[in-house]
Order: C-alpha cells, then sequence, then structure tokens
C-alpha cells in the first residue's frame, strides 16, 4: 500500500509538472535608421511604449495576450515618420542575444502608414551574414498590430526595411515593436511545486522508514 501511494504521489507530481506558457513580451533597448530625419521625436519612441494604448512588462507580460487586446496610437506617440526615399531602414537592437518567433509591429493611419516590409535578424550591427525572416504587408492601414511570425531565431539585431507605404510621397509613419520570446522551457505552476513538494517528502519519508525497518539488532 505504502508502494502505491509513493508512486502515485510522484505521477501526480509528474502529470501536473507541464509547461506554462513563456511567450513572453520582449522590448528592445535601441533603434537607429537611415531616415534622414524623425519629424515626432526620436526614434526610441518606438520601442518605448509611448505608442501603445495600454504597457507591458518586459520579459513577463504574455505576447499573445497582449497584442490581442492593445493597439497603437493615432497622434505623435511612438511615430516615426521620415522624409526619405523608401525603402527605410530601422534597426532594433537587444542589449545581448535573445531568442524570438515573432515580432508584432504596430501601425498607424493615414497614407503615410506602412505597408510591405521585410525582416532580418542578425548579431551583427552591421547586418552582415543577417537571416532573411520574411515579407509582411499590411492589407489596412490601421492601428492594429500586424504579427510576423517566422521559425525561432538567436539574434541580437533586427532590421525592419519598410518597402512601401499607402500612397504618401517619401514617409513612413508605425507605432512601436516588439518581439516574442521562443524560450519556451518548463514553467512549473504553484501547484505543480505543491505536487512536487509533497512527492519529494513522501519519498524521502518512505526511505527513512525503510533504512529503520532494516536495522537488525544482534547480541553475542
Amino acid at each position: 500500500m505504502k508502494k502505491i501511494m509513493l508512486k502515485s504521489a510522484l505521477l501526480a507530481g509528474i502529470a501536473f509538472a507541464a509547461p506554462a506558457h513563456a511567450g513572453v513580451t520582449l522590448q528592445f533597448d535601441t533603434v537607429t535608421s537611415t531616415a534622414t530625419n524623425d519629424f515626432f521625436g526620436p526614434f526610441d519612441r518606438l520601442i518605448d511604449q509611448s505608442g501603445l494604448s495600454a504597457n507591458y512588462v518586459n520579459g513577463v507580460t504574455d505576447f499573445d495576450s497582449f497584442v490581442a487586446s492593445t493597439q497603437g496610437f493615432q497622434g505623435t506617440n511612438g511615430i516615426s515618420s521620415a522624409a526619405t526615399p523608401l525603402p527605410i531602414n530601422f534597426d532594433f537592437g537587444f542589449a545581448g542575444a535573445q531568442t524570438f518567433d515573432a515580432l508584432a509591429v504596430y501601425n498607424q493611419l493615414g497614407s503615410a502608414s506602412l505597408r510591405e516590409f521585410d525582416l532580418f535578424a542578425s548579431n551583427q550591427a552591421d547586418f552582415s551574414g543577417a537571416t532573411f525572416l520574411g515579407s509582411y504587408e499590411f492589407l489596412v492601414n490601421d492601428q492594429n498590430a500586424l504579427v510576423a511570425t517566422f521559425g525561432a531565431v538567436n539574434a541580437q539585431f533586427v532590421r525592419l526595411t519598410a518597402n512601401s507605404n499607402f500612397g504618401f510621397n517619401g514617409s513612413v509613419r508605425f507605432d512601436e515593436v516588439i518581439a516574442r520570446s521562443a524560450n519556451l522551457g518548463a514553467v512549473p505552476e504553484p501547484a505543480t511545486w505543491a505536487f512536487m513538494i509533497f512527492g519529494f517528502g513522501a519519498i524521502g519519508s518512505a526511505m527513512r522508514r525503510q533504512r529503520k525497518a532494516n536495522v537488525k539488532v544482534s547480541y553475542a
């Protein structure tokens, strides 16, 4: 009976140790551009959350849930608009290499809003040996995010090449860019820890009782 109970405790701990989704939001640390100017302030408005209708906690907030419930702003918050002939490169950087599998690009309203763009990833700031992540297109110029998905990549830098807008001459606007972590390791839930602790405690208790039971006393 004790063996059965012990096995049950172990199986319970294993069964409840399902991995939690770890696709959290990743915030870029830097952004630069080949654009000659940025009409509405520094380019870092593309990464400082000022262009979003809500805020996230870097490395904590679930990416999918956040993107589904958040829009960009129509206004000067987070917008980068550059009077430079297209295409225009926007280079985003993390402090160190990250593993990610998606980017959310929040757009703007109007004819200058971003339409077609390419994405590249690299561990070199000059994008030598860059990995092409894909070509993407906004079908409508609204304030929702386009989620660009691709195979998980480990890189420090991401290049967004803006190829076209919705008709405005020599300018492009969009709000914010965030990444989704692809580190999907097993993250036990609180209830799982309780089962595991109970299971390990039961193992230790059973082993102590077994050692005591196996002690033999002999008299000369």
